[in-house]
């Protein structure tokens, strides 16, 4: 009897220790969270811009989302601990803190505060990873850091304009080797109120300012084919919606024809080749058009083509393949 009553006892007590077990591993958190999306928070922004020298810091907030991505929030303190979200940062960064933050009844947020790590300026990422279910979601940040002082603009810098003709790319527009222009530096040609934590005023030469330069409003008969009569970009400079290039001279020059405006699932995108061999820099794939840094005698090619384009790794290969 005593054997018996022990061995029920050491069953319901299994059974019970089972059920634990099993929920602690199909739920880790209070609410199953069952899209398990994760996203910034209204009040954190995906791009900022910090200024080198400065003791400038930014504030990051994450948490779930919904099936649209819409920001939820963890449902408590506990679920937004740090020990759920973890951060990585750029060498060029510096944890200040890191804390679960409670931003309504049953909203919570896991928040980092960051500064800079030195006088290091250019492109910095961050992401915070949630994990949940056994599973890892992550969410990245940009950060633009700029010089606290204006640098020099970049010469001989090529541009290369292609935009479909039918179903082939042709280049309309290109300023060759032998004529580069200068990459101006946008820092006092933007309105100010592009400044809020956006990407828009740089202090060094970039991609987007390349543009900038081709564009005027007086072409020439030798020069009309190396220059555009207008583009339009986002506010925050981070990415270019539509160019717009001279078609002929007769003279004058016609105002010219809108190569593309991004539309659904294509746009215009760039690439950066560099140095003797003009081999792609494969950062420039991935940082918006007023956030990468140039140097003298690169090479930009923008493109009007779909998000999912792979640039070749050369830009012999690209001319080649376009």
């Amino acid at each position: 009897m005593t054997k018996t009553l022990k061995s029920r006892k050491s069953l319901a007590l299994a059974f019970a220790l089972t059920l634990a077990l099993s929920s602690l591993a199909t739920s880790a958190f209070a609410t199953n969270y069952t899209y398990n999306n994760f996203t910034k928070s209204p009040a954190t922004a995906y791009n900022y811009r910090l200024e080198a020298d400065s003791p400038n810091q930014i504030t990051l907030q994450v948490g779930p989302a919904d099936d649209s991505w819409n920001f939820i929030g963890f449902d408590s303190e506990t679920d937004a601990a740090n020990t759920n979200v973890t951060w990585s940062l750029d060498s060029k960064l510096s944890k200040i803190s890191q804390s679960p933050v409670q931003l309504a009844s049953g909203k919570w947020v896991n928040q980092e505060v960051i500064g800079l790590a030195g006088s290091n300026w250019g492109y910095a990422t961050v992401t915070a990873t949630w994990t949940a279910n056994a599973s890892s979601y992550p969410m990245s940040f940009t950060i633009n850091i700029d010089p606290s002082t204006k640098q020099a603009a970049k010469t001989g810098v090529v541009v290369d304009i292609y935009a479909p003709a039918g179903s082939t790319q042709t280049l309309w527009h290109t300023v060759t080797a032998g004529a580069g222009i200068t990459a101006t530096v946008l820092a006092d040609s933007l309105s100010s109120t592009a400044l809020e934590n956006l990407v828009a005023i740089r202090n060094f030469s970039t991609p987007l300012s390349a543009l900038v330069a081709m564009k005027t409003s007086s072409p020439t008969a030798s020069n009309y084919k190396k220059v555009i009569s207008d583009l339009n970009y986002g506010t925050d400079g981070s990415y270019v919606s539509s160019i717009t290039a001279y078609d002929t001279f007769s003279p004058p020059a016609t105002f010219g024809t809108q190569l593309r405006a991004a539309l659904g699932n294509e746009g215009w995108r760039y690439c950066v080749y560099r140095g003797s061999g003009k081999t792609k820099i494969d950062s420039s794939d991935i940082i918006n058009a007023n956030g990468f840094a140039l140097q003298d005698n690169d090479v930009v090619v923008w493109r009007y083509t779909d998000y999912g384009y792979s640039f070749p790794s050369t830009y012999s290969a690209y001319t080649a393949a376009a």
